[in-house]
């Protein structure tokens, strides 16, 4: 595939939307069309014809907003049909389709309608300084993704880079029936949501150095070990380039390889000492355990500083959608839940948690 090729559909076409344009652009990665939201009917119709020249689309949350135009639908009521045409077959090219709009707008819109999220790969937000080379690297990405999941066979489902006989069978179960088609934007939505979002058979970088008990910002050594000792555990299967994860087994395999320990039987300490006895990388660092926290026998992160944690010094957070049975439960350090950071963001404590938060808070102002 040649540079991938987005259509930028917004009800504005101003300074701002301009800005977001040319700040995709002069990445050199990707090559963006910006374009006005057009009726219904004839937005629609465009799918059938122009958008199958382009690799992906980014639309505005709020089409809307331009009562010049009296366009009387958002984002989501165009991506609902776009979806479900494009799984019809009715000669509409399934895309990658990214979200792009205000942080106010999307807490008043996207947050509280759920189902709503399933129907986009990845959000960003216009007013929040984005780092447009990373945002690229992602649409650059979902585009050569999606391009895979629409000419690869389901059978043997070859795009997750390794023998799928190692992994967990509820995983891609649903897609193991060789008979049925699924449209690439379901199996993309189960990649990035129920993989690559949140832990289980694969970690992202934070979670990678808190197993190994690896202090990344104080250890200049980190970034050789990943790509030399760690290399083979990296995933290398559909969307790896827009999402850097590790198969968590093989991080275990490769370690007690190493060692002839088991990871969660060490603390930080122990891990470092062995990482760096073994592989002669003198340039790691144990991390530290988050303020009010003892414990260095990590196995999670905080999910607001995104730091080493014992799980059992955290707090469950609480999930708005039903885990799989794959998935790992989130944590929030006790500074994080007594502090209550990140509320914004959707991150809160269980409520079968606050019975012990407060508890904790209790034990924490007698020793002050």
């Amino acid at each position: 595939m040649s540079k991938a090729k987005y259509i930028y559909i917004d009800d504005e076409f101003d300074q701002t939307t301009e800005a977001i344009r040319d700040g995709l652009r002069d990445t050199g990665i990707v090559d963006v069309d910006l374009v006005q939201v057009k009726d219904f009917k004839d937005q629609i119709t465009s799918f059938e014809g122009e958008l199958r020249e382009y690799d992906g689309a980014i639309l505005d949350l709020r089409l809307d907003g331009n009562h010049a135009l009296n366009v009387k639908y958002t984002a989501i009521s165009l991506a609902q049909e776009h979806r479900a045409r494009s799984a019809a077959n009715e000669g509409i090219k399934d895309i990658p389709l990214i979200l792009c709009s205000t942080d106010k707008k999307i807490r008043e819109l996207y947050d509280r309608d759920q189902t709503s999220h399933d129907l986009f790969d990845f959000a960003f937000k216009k007013d929040k300084q984005p780092d447009w080379k990373e945002i690229a690297k992602t649409m650059e990405s979902l585009a050569i993704g999606y391009d895979v999941l629409r000419s690869t066979p389901i059978a043997g489902l070859k795009f997750v880079g390794r023998d799928v006989d190692f992994i967990d069978s509820r995983i891609f179960g649903k897609f193991s029936d060789p008979d049925l088609q699924y449209p690439a934007h379901e199996l993309a939505q189960h990649f990035i949501k129920d993989l690559f979002l949140q832990s289980g058979p694969l970690i992202n970088r934070a979670l990678l150095a808190a197993r190994l008990g690896v202090d990344i910002e104080n250890s200049p050594d980190w970034e050789t070990l990943l790509n030399e000792t760690f290399a083979k555990t990296q995933y290398v299967g559909v969307f790896c380039d827009g999402w850097n994860r590790w198969w968590a087994d093989l991080v275990n395999e490769k370690f007690k390889e190493l060692s002839g320990k088991r990871l969660a039987a060490l603390n930080a300490s122990e891990r470092v000492n062995l990482l760096k006895a073994t592989t002669g990388l003198e340039g790691l660092v144990a991390a530290s355990p988050i303020e009010h926290n003892v414990s260095s026998n990590y196995w999670t992160v905080c999910e607001y500083f995104q730091k080493p944690l014992d799980p059992m010094e955290g707090f469950k957070v609480f999930a708005r959608k039903q885990q799989k049975p794959w998935q790992d439960t989130q944590y929030l350090s006790f500074e994080a839940a007594a502090e209550r950071k990140g509320i914004r963001d959707g991150l809160k404590i269980h409520p079968e948690e606050a019975g012990r938060l407060e508890l904790a808070k209790e034990k924490v102002r007698q020793r002050r």
